[in-house]
């Protein structure tokens, strides 16, 4: 039977697929739009909330109350994706995303609403966190009966992923930098309606997958046994939750630093934001390149120092052109850093609680996040940004400390120079 030409690229061409398009590519190209929502969002919420009225350590509560709220619901909705299905679960996550994006760009001088909103939100993360990847993780491994073939198969697509992650977001930015002129609110409303569509699309789309067989609250119990059992796993999950600690510090902090040091006019934010996502971008490609010449132990080391000095000197001296250069290479950094860790951490854990652990890990996060996003708020709001970023870059020296053990652990792989 005749195919069309693009056929092979985006559809199975296996008769009696389970989904119409590849576990990769679907996953991929819905990580874009993910992005493409999250940082159309992402680039005027703070300043957003700030141009209305809203305290600046309020902003840091609001993040904090969200994060906390993670903190609370992440484990057990991984539970209850692996038990009830990791598709729907994160298709729900998507839907009360919209929802709150939705209340906070209606009412965005109420701060009943936003408290509601940013709960709300929170629940749909904690739902959407861990579920999907451990989605395709598993669809992965159904492609493949050598570990090794898989391995590279999710290495290629978690960098592709987050490369359109970061790439449609960029899109999404620059949109928001237009969109913002008419009014600073309506970024925020569009991001909520794509992850309204993205909800009922990935239903359809996508087949359903399970990790245990059992209740939920089993579920939840034998993946915090089995990560006990396992202290490698939890070692890995703090490490990486004090950088996310870091990540959020930055992530709350940044366009409030631009605000009270340089004055710059609000449409510049959207642009800004669409630079340092181009660098983001660069990261996530490259780091399937760099993984085929560099073994993990070489890689996490290398930008997490980086990442440390970057933030530190932000603080440290204090020039526009100086400050934009190291957000784009903090950026690419992120970028880099985020597919390597998907794959380096997936590694470690068993498939029938992935998203539970996961979703453990994404619990971990938050509490670390929570507190970074605290202290962001309350020393901005004393302009205290040159101890901001000096106890960031001293945080990120830390996780380095703490993966120390689990690199030199590393299974060999002889692909890759050590």
């Amino acid at each position: 039977m005749y195919k069309p030409f693009f056929y092979k690229r985006f559809i199975l061409s296996e008769e009696g697929a389970d989904m119409p398009i590849e576990c990769g590519k679907l996953f991929s190209i819905f990580m874009g739009f993910e992005g493409l929502a999250g940082q159309m969002v992402g680039a005027y919420i703070i300043i957003m909330l700030y141009s209305h009225g809203v305290d600046k350590e309020f902003v840091g509560i609001l993040f904090s109350i969200y994060l906390i709220t993670v903190l609370l619901l992440d484990y057990p909705t991984g539970g209850l994706a692996d038990t009830v299905g990791r598709r729907g679960i994160h298709a729900l996550g998507l839907f009360l995303e919209g929802v709150s994006l939705l209340l906070i760009s209606i009412f965005p001088n109420n701060n009943i609403i936003l408290t509601l909103a940013f709960i709300i939100s929170g629940i749909g993360f904690a739902m959407m966190s861990g579920s999907f990847s451990a989605w395709f993780v598993d669809e992965a491994k159904k492609l493949f009966d050598d570990s090794e073939a898989a391995k590279k198969y999710m290495e290629k697509h978690f960098s592709l992923s987050y490369g359109l992650n970061s790439g449609l977001g960029l899109i999404g930015a620059l949109a928001a930098s237009f969109i913002s002129t008419l009014s600073i609110t309506h970024p925020i409303m569009i991001g909520g309606i794509i992850y309204l569509l993205l909800a009922p699309t990935l239903i359809i789309l996508a087949n359903e997958n399970y990790g245990r067989v059992g209740t939920p609250f089993k579920t939840v119990i034998e993946g915090g046994k089995i990560t006990i059992r396992k202290p490698t796993i939890l070692v890995v999950i703090i490490a990486f939750s004090i950088i996310g600690s870091s990540f959020m510090i930055f992530a709350v902090s940044w366009q409030l630093f631009i605000a009270d040091i340089y004055k710059l006019p609000q449409w510049s934010y959207g642009i800004i934001f669409s630079i340092m996502l181009t660098a983001m971008t660069a990261g996530s490609f490259s780091a399937k390149y760099l993984t085929k010449t560099f073994s993990y132990r070489i890689i996490l080391p290398a930008i997490l120092i980086s990442m440390a000095f970057s933030l530190s000197l932000i603080g440290i001296y204090q020039n526009l052109y100086t400050t934009i250069t190291l957000f784009i290479f903090i950026e690419y950094i992120m970028g880099i850093f985020r597919p390597i860790t998907s794959v380096f951490i997936n590694e470690l854990i068993p498939s029938d609680v992935r998203a539970t652990i996961l979703s453990l890990y994404s619990t971990i996060n938050s509490l670390f996040s929570s507190g970074g996003s605290y202290l962001a708020g309350h020393l901005a709001k004393m302009k205290e940004y040159t101890l901001l970023y000096l106890l960031s870059g001293l945080i990120t020296i830390l996780s380095i400390s703490l993966l120390i053990k689990p690199l030199l652990n590393q299974k060999k792989n002889n692909s890759r120079p050590q």
